[in-house]
């Protein structure tokens, strides 16, 4: 029980910290550093990888809450979402910041795994029923 406390509260501190990195983001992209994100779908991509992080990580967190009431059930869906939200986001602001171009094809994996994410969470939701 008490490595399950531990890893209970390493995948809240993750998700603080997504969720701090996320701010972090949405405030670089409405002022961003001259020169940076000039162009419009790169601006356009970088909103988009902020929203799908923020959103989901409330997600997780909510998550997270039920898990701690039913015993640790939704431990996948939380698992796909926080791979998610690095694949999805991550991929998004690194391409944004000059990443490599095969770093494109790995954003619809990130997006794949966020509604796998969302489907484990309907089947739990659904069995605890």
């Amino acid at each position: 029980m008490v490595e399950s406390g531990k890893r209970s509260r390493g995948l809240l501190g993750l998700t603080v910290l997504l969720g701090l990195g996320g701010v972090i983001a949405g405030a670089i992209g409405a002022h961003p550093p001259e020169g940076f994100l000039e162009d419009e779908e790169m601006r356009n991509g970088w909103r988009s990888a902020v929203y799908f992080l923020l959103f989901h990580v409330l997600v997780v967190l909510a998550c997270a809450d039920l898990a701690a009431a039913s015993l640790g059930r939704f431990r996948l869906p939380v698992q796909l979402f926080i791979a998610g939200i690095l694949l999805f986001s991550g991929s998004i602001f690194l391409l944004a910041l000059g990443g490599p171009s095969w770093l494109g094809p790995v954003t619809p994996v990130g997006g794949l795994i966020l509604m796998l994410g969302w489907a484990a969470l309907f089947f739990q939701v659904v069995r605890a029923g």
